[in-house]
């Protein structure tokens, strides 16, 4: 059945694994050993009201391009981009859903979305990618261009491809390689830890409420959404920083509407990215007067 399944993802470009369910109590006692407040970030607890026992939950890797938009400044044009993985407007998850779902269906299995889990813990743990020095997570074929989707299923795992450490290694070309340390701007990536701090990390302060410190120079800020500094310049994002998706050409009123907090539905939700818009006019301010937001 696993077989099966993957077959079908790879059909589509994208690339799946499975993990018991169980394993969620050893990820939660990881992350919490690293300081993460699990309780408020995900939900790895079995709700109860899905009709069916959950065994394992599927995790499915599918690429993502970076993304940009331009808008009109003062008879000028300004090019903003957003990292790869915080555009939400290509539904991939209900595409993956409905591929999925006859699989395990025909064989009486079930399957349902799983909206807050640690997708990242899940995907190293079964092979499925492998941590950079900067954190984030590479699928082969993909860089670190990708997002994870995540479902949860009755179908039993025999946990093949699971690797209890594998979340405590980072790829082996990140040996000898300190790019993304040297061009992190906020110094938050340092080659004696094998996190982020995430107290320092710009893409963490696009996503917050609260913003950046006043000792961030808001000059370093280089995307709407997340940083784009260490995935730039890593020598495994070489062949993926080429492939970016336009999404958006704003003119001067509609940019002028953005800025003020004065934008319709319509135009915000043209961003595509989902609950984070309501961060938009912050986040694009800064970049507007941002001298390196062009990648």
């Amino acid at each position: 059945m696993i077989n099966s399944l993957k077959v079908e993802a790879n059909k589509h470009g994208d690339k799946l694994g499975l993990m018991a369910f169980d394993h969620f109590e050893e990820i939660k006692q990881d992350l919490e050993n690293l300081g993460f407040n699990v309780e408020r970030y995900f939900d790895i607890f079995t709700p109860n009201d899905l009709g069916f026992e959950v065994k394992s939950v599927i995790v499915v890797a599918y690429a993502t391009p970076l993304v940009s938009m331009d808008f009109a400044i003062e008879d000028k044009i300004k090019t903003i981009y957003i990292s790869p993985g915080y555009y939400a407007a290509h539904n991939k998850e209900k595409i993956i859903f409905e591929y999925l779902s006859p699989i395990l269906n025909k064989e009486g299995f079930h399957i349902s979305e799983a909206k807050k889990l640690p997708c990242k813990s899940v995907a190293v743990r079964t092979g499925l990618g492998v941590y950079g020095r900067n954190n984030i997570v590479y699928v082969d074929g993909m860089g670190s261009f990708c997002r994870f989707a995540m479902y949860l299923t009755d179908l039993p795992s025999d946990d093949e491809f699971y690797d209890g450490t594998a979340h405590l290694r980072y790829m082996k070309s990140c040996a000898e390689c300190l790019k993304c340390v040297n061009h992190c701007p906020t110094q938050a990536l340092n080659i004696n830890q094998n996190t982020v701090d995430i107290s320092r990390c710009l893409c963490w302060m696009t996503l917050m409420d609260v913003g950046s410190p006043d000792w961030v120079n808001l000059e370093w800020h280089n995307a709407l959404f997340g940083c784009m500094m260490c995935q730039k310049f890593c020598p495994q994002n070489i062949d993926f920083m080429r492939n970016v998706a336009r999404i958006g050409n704003y003119d001067e009123l509609q940019t002028k509407a953005v800025l003020d907090n004065n934008a319709d539905a319509e135009l915000i939700n043209s961003f595509g990215c989902g609950s984070l818009n309501r961060l938009i006019p912050r986040n694009l301010k800064i970049l507007i007067v941002a001298e390196d937001s062009v990648l």
